[in-house]
């Protein structure tokens, strides 16, 4: 990945579309969850950046959601 990668920690920050895509983000992992210095429109998207070089792994794919763990 040569850019970050934003996202949204939980399924109901999604605005207005289906989440189809699931990160598994371990402790001490390559990015940081950036909601009490996000801007107050974008406070409840419960945001996480991931920083770029960072490897993504899939996991597996069922029902049309996409598993990843962050390496």
């Amino acid at each position: 990945m040569n850019k970050f990668l934003s996202t949204s920690a939980i399924p109901k920050a999604v605005i207005g579309k289906v989440p189809n895509v699931a990160i598994i983000v371990l402790s001490g992992s390559n990015g940081g969850y950036v909601e009490l210095i996000a801007g107050e429109a974008y406070r409840k998207q419960r945001e996480f950046l991931i920083n770029s070089g960072a490897d993504l792994e899939l996991v597996k794919k069922e029902a049309g959601l996409y598993i990843y763990k962050l390496r």
